[in-house]
């Protein structure tokens, strides 16, 4: 109900701790800062959202679900530089375009050293190339419009 309450946020999150969940994803901007804090605060896992966030409590954030603004950007600069914008339109950008992505797991991988599942890193690659390359299609939400 959310985007700016960190302690809803971590209140939500150690109840789902509590009733077994092993990993919960922030999905809430500001809020989620409280998920992250939980994940600590009960030596358990989260995931980030929007930026890297694997740094900030190390061993406790497993990855971060990236969304590459910076990417949109050089790619709106571009189509104006180029005279080849057009506004009034919804532009995607999704995985195949660099636009979403994780993180290399790098921070997670130091902390676990040797117990890191190296095989994980090969998984996600493999499923990164069948998106792009159409062989996963990814379908919207049912109800949600795409122009």
């Amino acid at each position: 109900g959310t985007f700016n309450d960190p302690l809803k946020g971590k209140e939500l999150t150690l109840a789902q701790y509590d009733q077994g969940a092993d990993i919960v994803m922030n999905v809430a901007s500001n809020t989620g800062n409280g998920v992250l804090e939980a994940a600590k605060e009960k030596g358990k896992y989260a995931i980030g959202v929007d930026l890297n966030q694997d740094g900030i409590y190390p061993g406790h954030i497993l990855t971060s679900m990236l969304k590459r603004v910076d990417r949109a950007s050089y790619q709106l600069g571009q189509d104006v530089q180029k005279n080849t914008f057009k506004g009034n339109k919804v532009v995607e950008m999704g995985i195949a375009s660099g636009g979403v992505g994780l993180t290399d797991m790098s921070v997670m991988k130091k902390a676990l050293g040797a117990k890191f599942p190296e095989d994980i890193l090969k998984r996600i690659q493999q499923l990164t190339d069948d998106v792009k390359s159409g062989k996963i299609k990814v379908e919207a939400y049912k109800g949600f419009q795409r122009d």
